[in-house]
């Protein structure tokens, strides 16, 4: 025992200070000295012997935990396998857990088909597959018990299940660091190289995301800013191999003018239509969830912004290219609100939104009865100012105050939404186009204030489907934009101010596996991000529509708007309504409002236009536009009628001047 002793001790010494000291005894004390040296050399031995067991096992668990992190996406499906097989054996001696595992599973794929990172059909039908494939094998094991061949099913089942899981996760990606210096090389050699579109800049601070990898661009300061980086959206998606709506560039949280935030995805998110599933608007916010953008963040559509008021928008795209999808998730979203009144105008006579013509609050079905709701709007929205700079209010210093400067969200009065579809057909209709600007352009200047919102849906974008209306380009373009593929190129630069990383009309048609791109654009919002979008899928617009009657005007907005309003269901009386505006004193395209003057007051154009030219000679159209403050399309149409009365005459050089009386026109 005490041998044993003195062994452990030895064996902790040699570990202590290894190699131990040998001592050597003079005559008479060899044999100890020598007895103690090969102690102390068995000693070493045992450690020797103990450190070769051990290192290999040490080593052995340390390579393991590491191949099974790194190939933990591999290992999945054998950790299904394993959990399944003991699930089986409870659910066979007690029929009780039988019905609770079923649930969970339930349970467990009905939260996986919500997942949004299993945003591709393929993915969703194989997750399909295994829960079906796993509760079969439950229910079989939990009737016959997990005793052979059901181990045999349960492996090869599973082994041919995970052959697609294997196939998909057969590479391992690549560390961070080799990412990282992989998407550095790539923007110093074919972006920020001498004589390419980023000369000079940098890529740092870059991270992994859901999907891709994100990171900064830093610009070279006084030579470019962050809208150049971002119309070279095209180029960096060139230099990464990447399509376009799989690139983000945007500006940077902070706002830096020198610097742009990269993302770049691995794969589209957006290929998949993605269907509107429940009401996302938010009265705090005004907001609501149109779409979603390339990196899975919602795109938000704002209807109106607390402190603010009412936003305006448009909507723009060419046939096919999403716009009703677009407006249904829009319409859908205010109809569920019950915080939101619906005006419709289409001047197709009700074809472009069957499905809403008489579920919203008011439908005008062509061009003549959209006057008659725009003369209504226009009340609706000079009442509502009235009424506001009387109202009583205390701040919140407690002082009582007098008149609101700004529209607020309430059941009491509702957001005022007219929708305009295909609106330069009434814009620049011949008769009644003019005083349709008119009154749109009031509603920009006044419909923040008042929560009177205006949205357009037109084909293309540009000034002249307008109306050639500054005004209306300036309204729509400070709200939400919603840019679809368009056959032109200024629509970008109306709707982003230049900043839109892809022109329009170079949008896709289809993807790469044939399907088609509708609802797929750009959206400037309450996000304001440079970044693709596909707006929701409605399935069912009609059974929302039906669902429930469409919100009305508060009882002042009401009384306002005028009897038409109140007997707006009567097809007789919009048909006298429209007899009465074909009679009565019509505001053609020679009229224009008269700023301050109540509404339907009108003060001829042409009147203003010919006196200015009496006593001035000769004017050329653009200084005319210039000093009358009236819209192009506005003085053209004017001075078209003036020529045609004998009271302006024009010259080969396209110049302008008044005729006196008793003076034939040349």
């Amino acid at each position: 025992m005490a041998k044993a002793r003195s062994v452990r001790q030895l064996v902790r010494q040699a570990q202590q200070n290894r190699p131990a000291k040998r001592t050597t005894g003079k005559q008479g004390g060899g044999k100890r000295a020598g007895g103690r040296d090969a102690s102390v050399r068995l000693a070493e031995a045992l450690v020797d012997l103990q450190d070769d067991r051990s290192r290999p096992r040490a080593r052995t668990i340390r390579l393991a935990r590491s191949a099974s992190w790194k190939f933990r996406r591999q290992l999945a499906p054998f950790t299904v396998i394993l959990m399944t097989w003991p699930a089986g054996a409870v659910a066979h001696v007690s029929r009780l857990p039988l019905v609770l595992v079923l649930l969970a599973l339930a349970g467990a794929a009905a939260w996986l088909f919500t997942r949004k990172w299993l945003d591709e059909r393929r993915e969703r039908v194989y997750a399909a597959v295994v829960v079906a494939a796993v509760l079969v094998w439950l229910l079989i094991a939990a009737l016959r018990g997990v005793e052979p061949p059901m181990p045999a099913v349960l492996w090869g089942g599973g082994a041919l299940l995970a052959m697609p899981w294997w196939w998909r996760h057969r590479f391992r990606n690549d560390s961070a660091g080799e990412r990282d210096t992989a998407a550095v090389d790539v923007f110093n050699e074919r972006l920020a190289a001498s004589g390419k579109v980023l000369f000079g800049a940098r890529l740092t601070d870059i991270a992994p995301i859901a999907s891709g990898w994100r990171g900064r661009i830093r610009l070279v300061g006084g030579e470019k800013t962050t809208d150049d980086a971002v119309n070279a959206t095209g180029l960096i998606a060139s230099a990464y191999d990447k399509p376009p709506p799989q690139v983000i560039v945007e500006p940077t949280l902070d706002g830096i003018a020198s610097h742009a935030q990269l993302t770049v995805l691995n794969r589209n998110p957006l290929r998949h239509v993605r269907a509107w599933k429940a009401p996302t608007f938010d009265p705090a916010t005004g907001a609501f969830e149109l779409g979603v953008h390339a990196d899975a963040t919602p795109a938000l559509f704002e209807l109106y912004e607390p402190g603010f008021g009412a936003k305006h928008g448009l909507v723009v795209g060419t046939t096919g290219s999403g716009k009703t999808n677009t407006i249904n998730t829009i319409l859908t979203e205010a109809h569920l609100s019950r915080l939101v009144v619906v005006w419709l105008i289409d001047p197709q006579m009700g074809q472009s939104l069957p499905v809403w013509n008489d579920h919203v609050d008011w439908a005008a079905l062509g061009v003549e009865q959209a006057m008659l709701v725009l003369r209504a709007h226009n009340r609706v929205m000079m009442a509502r100012s009235a009424h506001m700079a009387t109202v009583e209010w205390t701040d919140d210093q407690g002082r009582r105050r007098v008149g609101k400067d700004n529209y607020e969200l309430s059941s009491q009065m509702p957001l005022h939404l007219l929708v305009v579809e295909e609106a330069h057909q009434l814009l620049k209709h011949p008769t009644y186009g003019y005083e349709a600007v008119t009154l749109l352009e009031d509603a920009g200047k006044m419909g923040r204030k008042t929560g009177s919102a205006v949205c357009l849906i037109n084909q293309m974008g540009g000034l002249d489907e307008l109306g050639g209306s500054q005004t209306l380009r300036a309204m729509v373009s400070s709200g939400n934009v919603v840019v679809h593929r368009t056959s032109d190129r200024v629509t970008s630069g109306m709707a982003f101010s230049g900043a839109m990383p892809v022109e329009p009309n170079k949008l896709p048609r289809r993807f790469p596996d044939g399907s088609r791109t509708q609802g797929l654009g750009y959206l400037l919002g309450a996000t304001a991000r440079q970044a693709a979008m596909r707006s929701y899928l409605v399935d069912d617009p009609y059974g929302i529509a039906t669902s429930q009657a469409p919100l009305a005007l508060d009882e002042p907005s009401a009384a306002a708007a005028g009897e038409l309003y109140a007997r707006r269901r009567e097809p007789a009386a919009i048909a006298a309504g429209v007899d009465q505006l074909r009679e009565g004193p019509t505001a053609p395209a020679n009229e224009v409002a008269a700023g301050g003057e109540a509404a339907g007051e009108r003060v001829p154009l042409a009147d203003r236009v010919v006196g200015y030219l009496r006593g001035r000679g000769a004017v050329e159209r653009g200084q005319i536009i210039k000093d009358v403050g009236a819209s192009p399309r506005g003085i053209t149409n004017a001075l078209n009628t003036l020529m045609a009365d004998g009271l302006v005459s024009r010259d080969d050089r396209g110049v302008y001047r008044a005729i006196d009386p008793g003076e034939e026109a040349t």
